[in-house]
């Protein structure tokens, strides 16, 4: 059986930007195949610089990275593949002249058959696209993992590493606010094939989940009462693409850590239950 081997082309400007340029999959014994798809590689990379309107002085070197895929790695570098031809896409709208957000499919590594947690998009500003399938431990330091690496040991009694982090949005913007309109939509069937390829056995969302639209079946609102806000805050339980789903409010939401326990414990133990 022939093993397949991802072949990419990162292209570094002089300004620090870096551009990947997918050459295509083949079967590393078929080294035919393999010579002749590497005599390609110059027309590709200038097809891609031209379009973007890139001129040679610009680039300062040029990377060949080839990567051994396993089952989980054919199926992020199928979503990666997907998600930049509807990034690059003119009319879709989602490059935008003049900001480097780009788009990431996951921040952990895609685990088969292992739980997943989410939030609506990924954050940030002058980001290069993401190119490489995430390694399972890396550092991960920001207000956002560092809560739910928190509260999922709490509940879960799980390293956030063993899990599926992404967000239902693979397109990056500094805040959600800043997205096209578009963008969610356009997501949704990465996001959908990202779930489904992975079968986990529950799905939570860091946040309110009705930017999920008609996807996202509710079973039950968790509705606490916080006196130290004197708001109620709330939490949901159902499925997404006929999973067990739960979402728990996000992190800067403002209430008492017996309000948010609360609800992460009804939370937990409803997707807990499914299993």
């Amino acid at each position: 059986m022939s093993q397949l081997t991802r072949y990419t082309y990162n292209v570094k400007l002089k300004n620090g930007k870096e551009i990947p340029v997918l050459l295509g999959h083949i079967g590393t014994t078929h080294n035919n195949t393999y010579d002749l798809a590497l005599k390609d590689i110059g027309d590709d990379v200038s097809r891609l610089l031209k379009e973007r309107g890139i001129s040679r002085s610009e680039v300062k070197s040029l990377e060949l990275k080839l990567d051994h895929l396993n089952d989980e790695d054919i199926i992020f570098y199928d979503l990666l593949d997907k998600t930049a031809t509807v990034f690059e896409d003119p009319s879709n709208g989602l490059r935008l002249e003049g900001k480097n957000w780009n788009y990431a499919i996951c921040d952990t590594p895609i685990q088969k058959g292992a739980g997943v947690f989410f939030g609506i998009n990924w954050g940030g500003n002058d980001i290069n696209a993401q190119s490489t399938h995430p390694p399972k431990y890396k550092e991960r330091d920001w207000s956002f993992i560092n809560h739910c690496r928190t509260y999922i040991d709490w509940h879960f009694g799980e390293e956030i590493e063993n899990l599926n982090y992404t967000n239902a949005c693979f397109f990056r913007s500094p805040d959600v606010n800043s997205l096209p309109d578009n963008a969610i939509d356009l997501s949704r069937p990465l996001f959908e094939e990202y779930i489904r390829k992975i079968t986990p056995p529950w799905i939570l969302m860091i946040g309110k989940p009705h930017r999920l639209g008609d996807d996202w079946k509710q079973r039950k609102r968790i509705e606490v009462f916080d006196e130290t806000t004197n708001r109620r805050a709330f939490g949901y339980t159902g499925t997404l693409f006929g999973y067990p789903f739960g979402s728990v409010p996000y992190y800067t939401q403002a209430m008492s850590n017996e309000v948010r326990n609360e609800i992460w414990t009804l939370v937990k133990n409803y997707l807990i239950s499914t299993k």
